[in-house]
């Protein structure tokens, strides 16, 4: 273990401390520090825990811990004891120790355990390489003994307030003479009880004791006063200046001359290395708060902005020099600053953190919504002193929700859209079979329900998934045929087709011998379509014409009837534009074929165009792929392999 700084301070209550005490000091990432307060009242914070210090109170910090000390204004000089060491790469169980035995960074330790920690201070001291080496030995006895101190109780006895009577008294007369029996009679005990009770307990006697806060008063004179060896002796009583130096180095293993230019030669560099801390420490929060997107600013309670980090200076559009000591009014507009305002005042008043949302303004224009925290900060006296604030950009997250809460609404829309389609589908069905309930299998009007039912199926497939494609080798021949049946059938008034409706009926003349498409598909899209156009048309004519070229069928369905109704037209320039999808049910009067037709086409990858539409004309050619050979039939099943 290497010891690598050491000192003891005494400081009188009127001593300007603030060179040390009340600044943030960063530890370095390999040293832990040792902080013995013998007597000293205050507050010890280690990051942002706030410990009390009273006389006893020892403290490790470890490396890379931010602390700092805050002396509260007591009649006692303060003493204060601190060592800063570094385990060695060899001695990884002693940090291992450190880290896992000592994370309880407060402890109390009693005067036995001040004596043993002067002890080792004197050792440091001296200029014997044998003595600074007992006293390396002697510190890690301690820590490794620290945490059995812990166990050990303070007794509330009698003889516990003899020794802290005694104490007391020691320090109201420390400028004085002091005798045991003086001691004794203000104890009104023994000399040689009081002898006992003090080896017992601060395991010393009653004057060596009174001679060890002589010499930390000493200390306390030396560091912060001018005067003379033999001024001091003299005012503390020492016999003479001699007899004051050789008790001093008695304690401490070195000279009050020497300690005196030691510790004030070096009290600069001191100063220079707490200072450099503390602007390290307000760099390092600079660069972390910096390296924030959120916005993060201070203010004080007038409102006048004291800092911010650079998101903030971005969204002003100006640097952190040209907004730091303005307040809201010249930064922001009277409008936008009466708001701010208006919300720090609410955290004054209230002592409390709020939270809201705030519109703010980009140079350019662009305005962003950000979710602004603001809480107060209070000095040492619980005042406050202003307030900090995070401001955070939700605007993307208002966004998403929004379409988030805009797809779930689409989705429940489209459930009930679904709910309402399979409604009308069962309802349609059940028309269609109570219609059709007593007809022969073989009858038209048989193949022309199996073919509802059949589209019927692949609508609802297409509601919650993708049917598949089925191609199969069909003879397009009785393909034809079997639409020619339908087509020339009847269904006895339930309109499938009209009596007074002639039909021109035109199969293509060069269809080869097979083709590869699901023949079912195909008959009932053309069924549907020329089921739908003939729908409610009492007189005219109905035209089917069909050709095939390079593996292309063409069919041509033309409707010639007096007085089209301008429904049908609607209908069709809906399936053309292909809208005719899940809400196809606007009344129950109005054709289901159309909108299965639609899906049967769009699964055959067949696309439809208007060749003509008058008042009396409708005419619309379905263009299907139609592959036939045996080329395409090696090519299917290569992509099913």
């Amino acid at each position: 273990m290497e010891i690598k700084d050491y000192n003891f301070l005494s400081f009188s209550n009127n001593y300007d401390k603030s060179h040390y005490f009340n600044s943030l000091i960063i530890q370095e990432q390999e040293d832990f520090r040792l902080h013995y307060f013998s007597n000293m009242d205050g507050f010890f914070r280690i990051n942002k825990i706030k410990y009390p210090i009273s006389s006893g109170s020892f403290f490790i910090t470890h490396p890379g811990d931010l602390y700092s000390i805050t002396p509260i204004k007591t009649v006692r000089t303060l003493g204060y004891f601190i060592i800063a060491l570094k385990p060695k790469d060899n001695e990884k169980n002693f940090r291992r120790y450190i880290e896992s035995e000592l994370t309880q960074k407060s402890f109390a330790i009693n005067s036995n355990q001040r004596m043993t920690l002067e002890e080792i201070l004197g050792k440091l001291n001296s200029e014997n390489l044998y003595q600074k080496e007992s006293a390396r030995h002697r510190l890690i006895a301690f820590l490794y003994n620290l945490p059995k101190y812990q166990q050990k109780t303070i007794s509330n006895s009698d003889n516990h307030k003899y020794i802290e009577k005694a104490v007391k008294y020691m320090h109201e007369l420390i400028y004085e003479e002091l005798t045991l029996k003086k001691l004794c009679h203000h104890l009104c005990i023994s000399e040689p009880h009081c002898i006992r009770l003090f080896k017992g307990r601060m395991g010393t006697t009653p004057m060596k004791y009174f001679t060890r806060i002589k010499i930390e008063e000493s200390v306390a004179l030396l560091l912060t006063t001018n005067k003379a060896l033999a001024v001091i002796a003299e005012e503390l009583r020492f016999s003479s200046a001699a007899h004051f130096s050789k008790t001093f180095k008695q304690y401490l293993s070195i000279s009050p001359t020497q300690y005196r230019s030691n510790y004030i030669n070096t009290l600069e560099q001191r100063q220079k290395t707490s200072i450099k801390e503390q602007e390290n420490a307000y760099s390092l929060l600079q660069n972390i708060i910096d390296a924030s997107p959120d916005l993060i600013f201070f203010k004080d309670t007038h409102g006048v902005i004291l800092g911010g980090n650079k998101a903030v200076c971005h969204i002003m559009g100006c640097s952190r020099e040209q907004i730091v000591g303005k307040s809201d009014y010249e930064v922001f507009s009277k409008e936008a600053a009466d708001f701010f305002q208006k919300r720090d005042e609410m955290v004054f008043m209230n002592n409390r953190p709020i939270k809201n949302e705030e519109v703010m303004t980009y140079p350019n224009g662009r305005q962003r919504t950000f979710e602004v925290y603001k809480a107060p900060f209070h000095d040492d006296q619980g005042k406050i002193i202003g307030l900090i604030g995070i401001s955070r950009d939700i605007t993307d997250r208002i966004i998403t929700r929004k379409a988030l809460e805009e797809a779930q609404s689409k989705q429940k829309e489209l459930s009930d859209q679904h709910a309402r389609i399979l409604s009308s589908l069962s309802e349609k069905l059940l028309e269609v079979l109570e219609v059709n309930e007593n007809k022969s299998p073989e009858s038209t009007e048989a193949l022309q329900l199996r073919l509802l039912t059949e589209g019927l199926n692949t609508f609802i497939q297409k509601l919650f998934s993708n049917p598949i494609m089925n191609n199969k080798a069909t003879d397009p021949k009785l393909l034809f045929t079997k639409l020619d049946i339908l087509l020339k059938g009847s269904l006895n008034g339930n309109n499938f087709q009209n009596d007074k409706l002639k039909i021109d009926y035109q199969i293509p003349s060069n269809l080869p011998e097979i083709v590869f498409i699901d023949e079912n598909r195909i008959l009932r899209s053309l069924f549907f379509l020329i089921r739908t156009l003939s729908l409610n048309i009492d007189n005219g004519s109905l035209s089917i014409r069909g050709r095939f070229e390079n593996k292309i069928l063409f069919i041509v369905i033309s409707l010639n009837s007096l007085g089209i109704p301008e429904r049908k037209y609607n209908k069709i320039d809906k399936l053309l534009k292909r809208e005719e999808g899940f809400v196809f049910l606007s009344s129950k009067d109005e054709p289901i074929e159309l909108s299965m037709a639609n899906m049967e086409l769009e699964i055959l990858n067949s696309s439809i165009q208007l060749l003509v539409s008058t008042p009396d004309i409708i005419e619309i050619e379905v263009t299907t792929p139609f592959p036939s050979g045996i080329e395409y039939l090696n090519e299917y099943y290569a992509q099913k392999k």
